[in-house]
């Protein structure tokens, strides 16, 4: 089953802001929390906002996770096992530290935004294999719990 989801079936046009296509960062292969946050800052908010950060997500440039799978010719194939070039340790410990630099940018903005609004829901659209079933990262078929029963937190 493939993943069809486009925000453009859910949401106007005008109210869509993609920030990939200003905030990419080449060198780290993604686009950084902090663009996503200036983003905000500067096209504001509106009634209801989706505010999607793609971190933690593969490639982990806080860590050079992307430099050693170009450097080593990866660390997963295709079907998410683990090759030997990068050791699950760092792995999990790369995962932890891009987790770590997303959920510093989120809480420097809600507390930005918190005024502004009354409800804050924080959830992400998928879960990490870390290890879990022998696997690693996402695979959109698999349908496991660590990767479709997705954390989320009201923000009080």
């Amino acid at each position: 089953e493939r993943y069809n989801f486009r925000a453009i079936d859910y949401v106007p046009k005008e109210n869509i802001v993609d920030v990939w296509r200003g905030g990419w960062d080449e060198e780290a292969g993604t686009t950084p929390p902090k663009e996503v946050n200036k983003y905000v800052i500067r096209y504001g908010l509106s009634n209801k906002n989706l505010i999607w950060y793609i971190q933690p997500h593969l490639p982990y440039p806080e860590r050079g996770l992307r430099r050693r799978l170009i450097i080593k010719n990866g660390c997963l194939n295709i079907e998410g096992r683990w090759s030997p070039k990068t050791s699950k340790q760092e792995y999990v410990s790369d995962y932890m530290a891009n987790l770590d630099l997303v959920l510093r940018y989120v809480k420097a903005l809600v507390k930005r935004i918190k005024k502004f609004t009354e409800n804050i829901v924080i959830t992400s659209d998928h879960g990490e294999l870390l290890g879990e079933w022998g696997l690693f990262s996402h695979i959109r078929r698999l349908r496991l719990p660590e990767l479709v029963v997705v954390p989320w937190l009201v923000v009080e």
